[in-house]
């Protein structure tokens, strides 16, 4: 499966299933197995939402699957007879979409560390996910008359989209991008660990205890970096950007990168995108 473009993902659940899962025989698994049972209570009891919990699920589920209808053994045989239903959990705890205000984010930059700042603006601005803006590097910035653009590989896109897709920073994102040249020869942002002198370092796991406690400092508590990316879409709707613009934008479209961007369909990109730069007039975001 090292082809898939989620097996990073999945190498991070199968590590920590093993604790709960890795003694047992592929038959002893089932919904009512003691290691999956304490392993959704000990989820619950971290607050997990029942859509993370999902995932694990559907992680365990998937390879009892593969094991019964795919693999095999040396003779031919399927590594179990029978694969054991697995039920997924109701996700109607689900947390909505909270997009912010312009006032909530005159609060949340300065409360957050420089290096958090530039990327809750940078994707405020281009409505990446936090993924590609924690891999984001150089070589993948593309030379376009209009400004700054990216090209996220296939293997760094998430979500719906097929194939790679352009990241187009209106004038605000490119500014942000402009602070991050020369600090290190890959990637875009990085960090500089507190109170050392160490080389800039590429940006670990987003959603950190410096991520929560800017948040909580503006009066944000529970702010999720995934609705940043929100506050874009919700923006360009505000500013009278129609959908399949926004889905551009948004990197929601299913058009590959080989159908490659006429110099009109740019300016209209670039143009729509640069809408957000300012407020447009008095906003109540609406979920």
């Amino acid at each position: 499966n090292k082809h898939l473009r989620t097996i990073a993902w999945i190498e991070e659940h199968l590590g920590r299933l093993d604790p709960y899962l890795g003694d047992y025989e592929l038959s002893q698994i089932h919904r009512d197995c003691l290691g999956l049972q304490k392993l959704v209570n000990d989820l619950r009891a971290a607050n997990r939402k029942r859509k993370t919990i999902n995932s694990y699920l559907e992680l365990v589920r998937r390879i009892l699957n593969k094991a019964a209808y795919e693999w095999r053994d040396e003779k031919n045989l399927s590594w179990l007879e029978k694969a054991p239903r697995i039920r997924l959990l109701d996700t109607s705890d689900s947390r909505a979409p909270q997009p912010i205000s312009w006032e909530d984010q005159r609060r949340l930059l300065p409360a957050l560390a420089n290096h958090l700042a530039d990327i809750a603006l940078f994707i405020i601005n281009t409505g990446a996910r936090s993924e590609e803006v924690r891999l984001l590097q150089w070589e993948w910035e593309v030379k376009v008359p209009q400004g700054v653009a990216f090209i996220i590989p296939d293997s760094v896109v998430k979500g719906n989209t097929v194939g790679e897709r352009m990241l187009v920073c209106n004038e605000v994102a490119a500014s942000v991008i402009e602070r991050q040249r020369g600090k290190h020869g890959q990637h875009v942002f990085t960090y500089t660990p507190r109170g050392t002198d160490d080389e800039p370092r590429p940006i670990g796991y987003l959603n950190n205890t410096g991520w929560r406690m800017g948040c909580v400092r503006a009066g944000l508590p529970g702010l999720h970096l995934h609705d940043l990316r929100h506050t874009f879409g919700y923006r360009l709707r505000q500013a009278g950007v129609d959908k399949q613009t926004r889905s551009e934008l948004l990197g929601h479209t299913t058009s590959d990168m080989t159908e490659h961007y006429s110099m009109a369909d740019l300016d209209m990109l670039y143009r729509e995108a640069n809408k957000i730069t300012a407020p447009i007039h008095a906003d109540a975001v609406v979920t």
